[in-house]
């Protein structure tokens, strides 16, 4: 199970503008596939607290080399690797930088079974600090907020990040999408995501 932001996005706002009102100030609880998510309310943005992580710890051999030759990345290539499962499986590896991740074409058939998040920062000064994909059962997901919000806790655990303010997911075989965290990802909660732009493109 994960908790996605498509399922904390319609109740929560809907039940809030239909006058519901939190016990504790500024807090929620929301039912969601892990259980119950407490949903963070700051001058009209929401965010839902992260699930732990199940699984956390570097990749193991065997598993990240089945990510190379399905990325067709060398060893060199992957710059940190960890295991970032809150639910659903997630394990990531970061590239060197953001354009080595578009760059990325991945072998499904090699792939299978793993559910991968690959990441890059971004060179300074883009309005992003990292592009994120997610590569999971046969196709790219352009949005998934149980990864984004693994990947930020791995990000400060390590001291990588102390405030995340955008990131960025392209699928490239369908769509340009970006995903803004309107306030930014903290240690304990993710904002809500937004699509902001996406432009199909043609065959």
């Amino acid at each position: 199970p994960s908790c996605r932001l498509a399922v904390i996005r319609p109740a929560v706002p809907a039940w809030l503008a239909a006058g519901g009102q939190p016990k504790a100030p500024g807090m929620v609880m929301q039912q969601c596939g892990v259980g119950l998510v407490r949903v963070r309310i700051d001058s009209g943005n929401l965010a839902f607290a992260a699930p732990p992580l199940i699984r956390s710890g570097p990749i193991e051999p065997e598993a990240l080399a089945q990510i190379r030759k399905a990325l067709a990345l060398e060893p060199s290539d992957i710059v940190r690797h960890q295991w970032v499962d809150n639910g659903p499986g997630w394990c990531a590896v970061m590239l060197a930088s953001a354009q080595q991740v578009l760059a990325v074409r991945p072998d499904w058939t090699v792939l299978d079974p793993l559910k991968l998040g690959v990441l890059g920062p971004q060179a300074p000064g883009h309005d992003a600090q990292f592009e994120v994909r997610a590569f999971t059962s046969g196709y790219e997901d352009p949005v998934t907020g149980s990864l984004n919000a693994s990947l930020a806790q791995w990000l400060f655990c390590e001291g990588l990040a102390i405030r995340i303010a955008l990131a960025t997911s392209k699928t490239i075989t369908q769509a340009d999408s970006t995903v803004q965290e309107l306030a930014g990802l903290s240690k304990h909660f993710m904002t809500e995501a937004r699509i902001v732009n996406a432009i199909e493109r043609d065959s």
